[in-house]
């Protein structure tokens, strides 16, 4: 689970508690659960990776500390969020980490990445009309051959929300999975996978969450019932689900007809950017 890899960043009796158990948020644990699946079947060594929208590090500093022998890029146009990052990948210690504060649209790294992580950011620039844009960066980001995985919320009329609870997260009217497939079709990139994560259990526990967050002893009290409709979640979600919180969208930049995949570079990126300095 999140965290137990970076669980030195926490003092005390916490660092041993997320060690063993990972990040106690359920809505991380839930992100964590959709992608990193697939971001485990990649090889262990010699990857480079972005996390597009990295914000504090979270998944950059996770997977950095999992798999030492890829090199892993964190952008994000925020600049505090980012030096908070270097601050944590410092006292971690981790040497094939680097964090950037870019623009997605600006961005422009020398060298392709193998894969490309945004998990819950890119919807901002489909909400703004620009997501054309925006997965045409995506493609140019990556090798040939290199995988995109992204996780956005869908439309509100297809979040199962309880009508009783607040809602798991601000209700927009992006993204469907028919405007996904277009955008990958606009930007070069081929669909892999398109699947509904975070069904009604999942969405509910997620709403409890909201609802608790200002009171410790009601988060106290109510996590046991968090945790059994994600795990119960999980279970239907596996067979299928019609609505769902999430999309979770694993593509490739198609290679062209007769040329093969780009060789995956080394663990240096030379970035056209500004890069967080140590």
């Amino acid at each position: 689970m999140i965290g137990r890899a970076t669980a030195a960043l926490w003092a005390g009796p916490r660092r041993w508690i997320i060690r063993l158990w990972g990040v106690p948020d359920i809505n991380t644990r839930q992100k964590w659960h959709a992608a990193w699946p697939h971001l485990a079947r990649l090889p262990k060594h010699g990857i480079c990776l972005l996390d597009a929208g990295c914000g504090e590090g979270t998944w950059s500093l996770e997977l950095a500390a999992r798999r030492p022998e890829w090199a892993v890029v964190g952008v994000d146009r925020e600049l505090a969020p980012t030096e908070r990052a270097e601050r944590a990948r410092r006292s971690l210690g981790l040497s094939n980490l680097t964090f950037a504060r870019a623009d997605f649209l600006e961005f422009r790294p020398a060298r392709p990445f193998d894969a490309v992580l945004s998990i819950a950011s890119a919807h901002y620039l489909v909400a703004d009309g620009r997501g054309a844009q925006l997965f045409r960066a995506c493609s140019g980001w990556l090798r040939p051959g290199g995988v995109l995985v992204l996780l956005v919320p869908r439309p509100r009329d297809e979040v199962p929300c309880a009508p009783f609870l607040p809602a798991p997260f601000q209700l927009r009217d992006v993204v469907s999975g028919d405007m996904l497939r277009k955008l990958c079709v606009s930007g070069g990139l081929e669909v892999d996978s398109l699947a509904p994560v975070v069904g009604r259990f999942g969405t509910w526990a997620k709403q409890l969450s909201v609802l608790v967050c200002g009171s410790r002893p009601f988060r106290a009290l109510t996590y046991p019932l968090q945790l059994a409709l994600v795990g119960l979640d999980r279970l239907t979600v596996r067979y299928g689900v019609r609505r769902s919180a999430c999309w979770l969208l694993v593509a490739r930049r198609r290679v062209s007809a007769g040329r093969p995949a780009a060789r995956r570079g080394g663990l240096q990126t030379d970035l056209r950017c500004d890069t967080i300095s140590s």
